[in-house]
């Protein structure tokens, strides 16, 4: 028995007619009356009642059909798999914060857009939001955080991608204004920068949080201040002079990026196809 063979009696039994059968599908019609005594032949049974010039299924024709679709659907959600595991399709949501949205994300998407153009990417703000309840709601498929590693739920999956240098930086300009403490709103870090601050017996003027690290390293840059901020987002200002900056070694001050979701989420071939994606692109964030 083969597929097309269910396909011409599925067509056959739906328009009551060989003739019409064979014109939906192209074959002859000595074609399609081979396919229909194939598959008589095979179960040695009637399949239609041929009246005539009506065409009705038997009572054994009447079982089949509904086995018959089934097998087809069936043929057809296998290939669209198949066809999705080749070329990835769809859309993922992605939740994120504005620091990795700004630093890390836009030449991955660009990569993965050119090698998967059938898959839509959605970046979603998760800024204040729970990503826990995001995850599980469906509200996005995946998440991208920074975070410290003591601030994991029993109920998501994480995927660390890199470990995040810290780095303090001040301008170099020189300023007679009392430092001021620049801290980037909600972060994970701002316990860790308070505590450098003070085991260092670093003097400070006042505190101001920001919402975007570009913010804060303008502010920095301009003699205000000075910020913890993660390695990654100074690498241009770093090589154009624009401050100086100590690259913080001791771990405790590290943030890990994670790929983060939830523990009972269905992963479709598109989503794996992404996650290994990231996985093997995240790699290079180690240089």
């Amino acid at each position: 028995m083969e597929l097309r063979h269910l396909i011409t009696f599925k067509t056959i039994a739906e328009n009551n007619s060989f003739k019409k059968a064979a014109n939906i599908l192209g074959y002859a019609q000595s074609t399609i009356t081979s396919h229909i005594k194939l598959l008589e032949d095979e179960f040695n049974i009637k399949l239609f009642d041929r009246l005539g010039k009506q065409v009705k299924l038997t009572q054994f024709g009447e079982n089949f059909i509904d086995h018959a679709k089934e097998m087809i659907e069936l043929y057809e959600e296998m290939n669209i798999l198949a066809k999705e595991h080749n070329n990835p399709m769809g859309q993922i949501k992605i939740g994120t914060h504005e620091l990795l949205a700004s630093y890390r994300l836009p030449k991955l998407l660009v990569e993965f857009q050119q090698s998967f153009p059938d898959l839509k990417i959605l970046l979603v703000s998760i800024e204040g939001l729970n990503i826990e309840n995001e995850l599980k709601e469906g509200r996005i498929d995946l998440a991208f955080t920074m975070d410290l590693d003591s601030n994991r739920s029993p109920y998501l999956k994480y995927i660390q991608l890199n470990r995040e240098k810290m780095s303090v930086i001040e301008s170099n300009k020189a300023t007679n204004l009392s430092p001021i403490l620049f801290r980037e709103k909600n972060c994970a870090y701002k316990d860790r920068f308070n505590k450098y601050v003070s085991d260092n017996q670093i003097p400070i003027g006042s505190t101001v949080d920001f919402l975007t690290v570009e913010a804060i390293k303008q502010c920095v840059e301009n003699g205000l201040g000075i910020a913890m901020i993660p390695h990654f987002t100074i690498i241009d200002e770093i090589k154009d002079n624009h401050l100086k900056h100590i690259e913080v070694q001791d771990n405790y001050y590290s943030l890990n990026t994670y790929l983060v979701h939830h523990k009972n989420k269905y992963l479709s071939s598109s989503l794996t196809r992404f996650i290994e994606f990231i996985k093997d692109y995240s790699i290079y964030w180690k240089h």
